[in-house]
């Protein structure tokens, strides 16, 4: 851990660098503001800019977008995501192709989103390739499965971290590959390394040393055929429902078996996992996002600028078991529960404040329905108790679970009140997905 008198030390020497003209240091500099003192920070922003350094065009696009540093200004961030884009700043591309694929600030094009995408992969950005690998390996079909496998292995080749895994995995969990399994405990070393939140734990890394660096890679993006994965991935890959088991009628409560695939699941998972924080709920009084006792878990949340196509598509998922537009839907979410943490009773509806009103229900309509899916089943305790009807859940790994949280006229239903009880052993991840009953507005 770096000391006050170091930390300061190092600061003294960004803000001198900063202000001698380095565009790297004033975009330090600007990140580091915006945590206290955005106009100062959009100050240094503006001076790294003019420096020409394109991580901070990408930066503040990003931020007109979201809107939650700076005012909304959908037209100008497209046009700075552009600008970085064409400055070959890969992460401008898939963040545009995420923004297109959603319809945020542009008419929604899956075929212009996916261009990018695969623009980006055919550059060599392989995080743009291990998104094609498995929006390949969503749409199942025996080419799309056959490319999707190249593809898989070049990005993790390309040191994508959750290709490494879900490549590695693959290697070494089957009997029947015919992959070198020396080469992929190394793979599975360097995306613990990388930070995956599940390669750490995997037996076959177990007193392994961890490389410093990326050995000689083995270059197949030559056998990939970009013409068939621009072919089977012309429309979203969406695969069919699974059959809802449904729990109770009265509040409606439903199950959704393997809704994710483990791959799927562990995408999700990697995902989210460097940017939950801890846990919030709405102070009744002040109406104010705290920290509280009641709810201990850690969670993060999808939002626009953090998207990519393989999410995207996941929430078309949900939306099509649910039956609700991909409109209704809020931000996707993931929950994390390490041992001790928990969720005490709670219900998802929003309901009115003293004055018999509620701005979010005003803005975007009631949270009619809930939709969670597992991410892991490898931990004790942490099921999802409804404590007011006697029922318990504690899904597979990558299993839905949907129920409606009014009553058919609207009414928010007590009986949908439920908790995440404690996790007593290992970590509990999953995801929650609110659905309005109109068009949601983050903000007016």
């Amino acid at each position: 851990m770096v000391d006050q008198a170091e930390y300061e030390k190092r600061l003294q020497n960004i803000s001198n660098q900063a202000r001698e003209g380095n565009p790297e240091a004033q975009y330090a500099l600007a990140i580091l503001y915006s945590r206290h003192n955005i106009d100062l920070s959009l100050d240094w922003m503006n001076r790294s800019i003019e420096g020409g350094h394109v991580g901070a065009i990408y930066t503040l696009g990003a931020w007109y977008i979201q809107g939650t540093l700076i005012e909304v200004d959908l037209e100008k961030g497209h046009q700075m995501l552009k600008h970085a884009s064409d400055l070959k700043f890969s992460d401008a591309t898939l963040m545009r192709a995420a923004l297109i694929a959603n319809g945020i600030g542009v008419k929604a094009s899956w075929p212009e989103a996916l261009a990018l995408v695969l623009e980006s992969a055919e550059g060599g950005y392989s995080r743009a390739i291990s998104q094609l690998a498995f929006l390949c390996l969503m749409e199942g079909g025996k080419k799309a499965r056959d490319e999707g496998n190249k593809l898989l292995q070049a990005a993790a080749e390309g040191s994508d971290m959750i290709a490494m895994y879900t490549y590695a995995k693959q290697v070494l969990e089957s009997t029947t590959y015919e992959k070198p399994k020396d080469r992929a405990v190394v793979l599975m070393a360097l995306a613990a390394k990388a930070g995956h939140p599940f390669a750490k734990n995997h037996p076959a890394i177990r007193g392994v040393p961890i490389p410093e660096e990326m050995p000689e890679a083995s270059d197949i993006s030559g056998e990939i055929n970009w013409s068939a994965v621009r072919g089977v991935l012309s429309k979203p890959p969406i695969p069919p429902t699974p059959k809802a088991k449904v729990l109770r009628k009265d509040p409606y409560i439903a199950t959704f078996p393997v809704f994710l695939t483990e791959d799927e699941a562990d995408y999700v998972v990697a995902m989210s996992a460097r940017h939950v924080t801890p846990s919030q709920v709405v102070d009744p009084i002040s109406g104010k996002h705290i920290e509280d006792p009641y709810r201990t878990s850690s969670d993060m949340r999808f939002w626009h600028t953090f998207q990519d196509l393989v999410i995207f598509c996941i929430n078309l998922r949900i939306a099509k078991a649910t039956g609700e537009p991909l409109s209704h839907q809020e931000m996707l979410g993931v929950l994390r529960y390490e041992p001790g943490q928990q969720y005490k009773p709670h219900g998802d509806y929003l309901l009115p404040d003293m004055q018999g009103r509620n701005p979010e229900v005003d803005r975007s309509g009631q949270r009619i329905k809930t939709f969670l899916i597992y991410l892991n089943d490898d931990y004790v305790g942490g099921e999802t108790e409804f404590v007011n009807i006697d029922l318990k859940a504690r899904g597979a790994k990558g299993e839905g679970l949907v129920f409606h949280n009014v009553a058919s006229d609207g009414v928010p239903d007590p009986k949908t009140i439920h908790a995440g009880r404690p996790v007593t052993g290992g970590v509990k991840w999953l995801t929650t997905m609110w659905i309005r009953d109109r068009e949601y507005r983050f903000r007016d």
